[in-house]
């Protein structure tokens, strides 16, 4: 019995679970996760892409629910590839009560994975920063998500390289059915 106890205890401990903030009545949601929330349920856009002298469009899809009791937001992605094929991805997002910013963690199809900090740019414009390595090379990701309305969200996608911007992505997203 003591062997269980002492397993529960380090699994606990090990695992990141915040027991000391558990509690009985639901914590307050930050308004950055609070906007992004309201996005529960079905949208699709139209996007633009330029890598270079190729520009591409696509529809992309994206349904939102809310995970974690609602102290967060996943969410699956899903569009047709410009050089073929689907790409799906899955979308986790949270709040960092200590930290005071988004993570928004995204794992898509082709072997690609990542973060992005995220924080209010303004009332309705959320900011979303990721870096990592592409080819070998130093990347970072600048996503802006200005939300025009309930309905309407604008985005941005900025990709860079050793320095260099290797692509962009934008175009606005529609919601397509309300949650109920």
């Amino acid at each position: 019995m003591k062997k269980i106890i002492l397993a529960v205890v380090l699994f606990i401990s090990l695992s990141g679970v915040n027991v000391v903030r558990a509690q009985n009545k639901p914590m307050a949601v930050p308004d950055i996760l609070q906007k992004i929330m309201n996005w529960e349920g079905d949208w699709q856009a139209k996007l633009t892409m330029k890598m270079g002298d190729m520009t591409s469009t696509s529809m992309d899809n994206i349904s939102f629910s809310k995970a974690s009791d609602g102290m967060g937001v996943s969410a699956k992605e899903w569009m047709d590839s410009p050089k073929g094929g689907k790409i799906y991805i899955t979308h986790l997002v949270g709040y960092n009560m200590e930290e005071k910013r988004l993570h928004w963690f995204s794992v898509d199809n082709m072997g690609g994975c990542g973060e992005s900090i995220g924080t209010l740019a303004g009332d309705n414009h959320i900011h979303l920063a990721g870096s990592g390595k592409e080819n070998g090379k130093p990347m970072k990701s600048s996503i802006d998500l200005i939300i025009k309305n309930n309905n309407t969200v604008d985005f941005n996608l900025v990709v860079t390289v050793d320095g260099k911007t290797t692509r962009t992505m934008m175009g606005t997203f529609m919601r397509k059915s309300s949650s109920n």
